[in-house]
């Protein structure tokens, strides 16, 4: 200390200036100073952050909606494309049978709307479908499992274009066994477990393959033990009645040519989860995806809060002449309603994924309506627009 005060006092007088500066230099800001600064700098940021919260808001709320828009047209987009080609491949088929567990089960929830089949399945009925079978959530008081309440259905048939037809002579279908012969060039395109339709001119069935017999003479077998309670065997059941027609065999009728053909079997519909889906039966097994080996389910969109459908019929009055188009309320069609469907109203609801930053910070829905028109029904004789 001593020697730090002698240094001191020998020290010029400006040394000494130079000294208390560098001193006063390091001694830093004031309490005042640093508030005021501090002050200064949460009036610039503030807004700034402001700013970006607002930015990330708007740009979430931009990203969720895109997305609900995307699933809502990709659904659109879907069904009307299969919409547009629903009854390729049927100009000359009419009454197309299937048991009535398996369309209760799978298609709609009020059998009751579409036409009696003329078999009748082993007492539990049969019916017959169209080529657009509507399934309308008002129809029944009761809601399938693992359907979103309030969401109606629709079932689309069309020819596969991927799979070649096969011609059934007369006699090819054995009805008692279930059995359809078909050559041994043919047989390898066939597996366990899916599904075909037969046709001839008294109508058409689908069904299940349980079995495949090989051999010089294959046949493919469609017994009564197929997953989906499809086939109808036996002499009173569909099968029979598409190769003998409404006396059957054994009762001096003769078997028809039939033609063996894949079939798609669309049906969409609003899992519980508020995921449509596209149901196809009557696909390769290499596609299908349920245990089966029937049919393949593929989710087309996601966050569906509303799926409905509404028609458009053509019809005559009561003195032959054609009315215009008029559009049936959900739920009210019959069976000779169905057959006269021209257009078809599909409209479509989706949601975001995730609740939003904004306005009350619920789920915003996006929803469009379109009109489609199905131009291969004309072998209802339903005028072209």
């Amino acid at each position: 200390m001593m020697e730090t005060k002698r240094m001191c006092e020998a020290m010029t007088l400006d040394e000494k200036r130079a000294c208390c500066g560098r001193h006063a230099r390091e001694a830093g800001f004031s309490i005042i100073e640093l508030m005021v600064a501090l002050a200064v700098m949460l009036i610039i940021i503030v807004p700034i952050f402001a700013l970006l919260r607002d930015a990330l808001r708007t740009n979430t709320t931009a990203f969720e909606m895109a997305d609900a828009q995307q699933n809502m047209r990709t659904a659109q987009e879907y069904i009307t494309r299969d919409l547009i080609v629903a009854g390729d491949g049927l100009k000359t088929i009419n009454n197309i049978m299937l048991p009535e567990a398996f369309v209760q089960q799978y298609l709609v929830r009020n059998t009751t709307l579409l036409a009696r089949s003329p078999v009748n399945r082993n007492g539990t009925g049969s019916v017959v479908i169209p080529i657009i079978t509507p399934d309308s959530a008002s129809s029944s008081p009761t809601n399938p499992a693992g359907l979103l309440p309030g969401t109606d259905r629709i079932t689309i048939l069309s020819i596969d274009p991927a799979f070649t037809p096969i011609s059934l002579p007369a006699g090819a279908i054995v009805p008692s066994g279930a059995n359809v012969s078909i050559s041994t060039a043919d047989v390898g395109r066939f597996q366990i477990g899916e599904i075909y339709m037969i046709s001839s001119t008294y109508g058409a069935t689908f069904g299940a393959i349980t079995n495949i017999s090989p051999g010089s003479n294959p046949n493919l077998i469609f017994s009564s033990s197929d997953p989906y309670n499809l086939n109808d065997p036996g002499n009173g059941g569909s099968i029979a009645y598409v190769a003998y027609g409404p006396s059957g065999p054994g009762r001096g009728a003769t078997s028809v040519p039939a033609t063996l053909m894949r079939m798609r079997m669309i049906n969409y519909f609003v899992n519980d989860r508020g995921q449509l889906i596209r149901r196809v039966f009557g696909v390769p097994r290499g596609v299908a995806t349920d245990s089966g080996m029937g049919y393949a389910d593929s989710i087309i969109a996601e966050n569906v809060t509303t799926l409905q459908f509404r028609y458009q019929l053509n019809l005559t009055d009561g003195s032959g002449q054609i009315r215009p188009p008029t559009a049936q309320p959900l739920g009210t069609t019959t069976p000779s309603e169905q057959g006269a469907i021209r257009q078809v109203e599909t409209t479509v609801s989706t949601r975001t994924q995730r609740f939003v930053p904004v306005g009350n910070g619920l789920r915003p829905e996006a929803r469009s309506t379109t009109w489609t028109s199905v131009r291969n029904l004309q072998f209802r004789e339903a005028l072209q627009p």
